[in-house]
């Protein structure tokens, strides 16, 4: 990885799990969102809420208040905003929580940082742009998803269906390594019509 940027690129299920975000304005509002999409349950702690994060404000639970440390309790991740102003204070209690720490738009008092994602299928590309808009980063990955064709998802999908099978016919590591990197090289400018046809095109390299 770059020195300039070195994070880890993880992703992380939040299904099920607790995420509570320390402001309620407006440009946090499509982390709730995203959180939201995720399965977490998220918790908004603020005096204000902004018009937007009122919006999403049935899906979570807004507390019009300062936060607490208690309030992080059992969350997996909590979210400061840009003007938290007891931002060391906030990343401790998090910590004391065993939660994870970010701070919006301030990856240097942050743990992680937020990314877009390219999908196809059972497989990901996140892209993060530390240090700059989230929209550069989302702008990205949107490019990075139009760039493959809308039959790779298939191919994809067949690749997971048949790694079992695969891996019991090809049982060199170096062999069945070798066998998918130019599978998924051929597949990009493969065609095999019905999204069944993978099946089929994947068992014929064999």
């Amino acid at each position: 990885m770059s020195g300039l940027f070195p994070f880890l690129p993880v992703f992380v299920d939040l299904a099920g799990r607790a995420a509570v975000l320390l402001s309620g304005a407006g440009e946090l509002a499509p982390i709730a969102r995203r959180l939201l999409d995720a399965g977490a349950g998220v918790t908004v702690v603020d005096q204000e809420m902004s018009v937007a994060m009122e919006e999403l404000g049935p899906s979570m639970r807004l507390l019009r208040r300062h936060w607490r440390p208690l309030d992080m309790t059992g969350a997996a991740l909590v979210v400061a905003g840009p003007a938290e102003a007891r931002p060391a204070r906030a990343r401790a209690a998090a910590k004391a929580a065993g939660a994870i720490f970010t701070m919006s738009g301030a990856s240097d008092r942050s743990e992680v940082i937020f990314g877009a994602a390219a999908a196809w299928g059972p497989v990901a590309i996140g892209v993060a742009a530390s240090g700059l808009a989230p929209s550069l980063g989302e702008a990205m990955a949107r490019r990075l998803e139009a760039a493959v064709p809308a039959s790779y998802a298939g191919f994809l999908a067949a690749a997971a269906r048949m790694g079992a099978e695969i891996d019991r016919k090809i049982t060199d590591h170096a062999n069945r390594e070798a066998f998918w990197r130019a599978a998924a090289a051929d597949a990009f400018d493969a065609s095999p019509g019905d999204p069944s046809g993978w099946d089929a095109w994947l068992k014929a390299r064999l």
